[in-house]
């Protein structure tokens, strides 16, 4: 009895486990800009763009977000970067990124961070969000910039959908 108790005990453990979907492919995306928290140059909410070129590389449970295109120029220019590193558990992709680009208005200096959370609903379908936040110096000149976060009422988001084009 002790012994199949201890079977029943391990293969519960086991159904636990998750293994990470397979994410690796190449990628056309729409992202869908929400309010506008952060009060970032460049920002229309609701404005969209589509047709973005996205490549996923995926060793195990480490993957990376590669965009390419007008869109990967833009970020590497305004983030530092056009590639997220960050890990997949079950069906889901999360990533964080601390830009390493640093802007100035009147006497504040800040950054813009972004976490990327996206799931794989079918083989093809990818479903997620980018979420910016802003690193400052706190100097009042930065205004909204001080409280934009990923818990304000109305955080500083884009929606992400994506087809996979190839594996």
């Amino acid at each position: 009895m002790r012994l199949f108790k201890l079977a029943l005990v391990a293969f519960c453990l086991g159904c636990g486990s998750t293994t990470p979907v397979n994410f690796a492919g190449t990628y056309s995306v729409t992202i869908v800009s929400g309010a506008n928290s952060c009060n970032l140059m460049n920002w229309t909410p609701g404005n969209s763009a589509g047709s973005i070129p996205v490549t996923i590389t995926q060793d195990g449970s480490i993957a990376e977000f590669t965009v390419s295109g007008l869109a990967g120029a833009y970020l590497l220019l305004v983030l530092g970067t056009e590639s997220f590193s960050g890990t997949v558990t079950g069906d889901t992709f999360t990533a964080t990124y601390l830009g390493t680009k640093t802007f100035t208005q009147q006497t504040c200096m800040y950054s813009i961070n972004v976490d990327l959370s996206a799931t794989l609903t079918s083989n093809t379908q990818l479903n997620g969000t980018l979420t910016y936040t802003a690193t400052t110096n706190g100097d009042p000149t930065c205004g909204s910039l001080n409280t934009c976060n990923a818990t304000a009422a109305a955080p500083q988001q884009q929606t992400v959908v994506g087809v996979r084009t190839s594996p």
